[in-house]
């Protein structure tokens, strides 16, 4: 019995399922964590406890979407709502 791996895929340009979610959840935290961290005024630790997880899972996920963590932030002068 043949399985589905085994199967040609057809050539439609579309992504799979699986990387459709990624782009999509990508999306999701990127706009999510930009936005949490303007308005907890760039301070990380008061972001995560607003989202409700750890400082290290937020930094975690600013690492893994290379988007600037507490440090960068105060380098570049960042200036959001305290």
């Amino acid at each position: 019995m043949l399985e589905a791996s085994q199967l040609p895929r057809v050539q439609t340009g579309m992504p799979t399922y699986d990387q459709a979610k990624e782009r999509a959840i990508e999306r999701f935290q990127r706009a999510y964590v930009t936005e949490l961290l303007t308005l907890c005024g760039g301070n990380v630790s008061r972001a995560a406890r607003e989202a409700g997880m750890t400082r290290a899972a937020l930094h975690r996920i600013l690492r893994r979407l290379n988007l600037p963590g507490a440090r960068e932030l105060a380098l570049a002068g960042f200036q959001g709502n305290p």
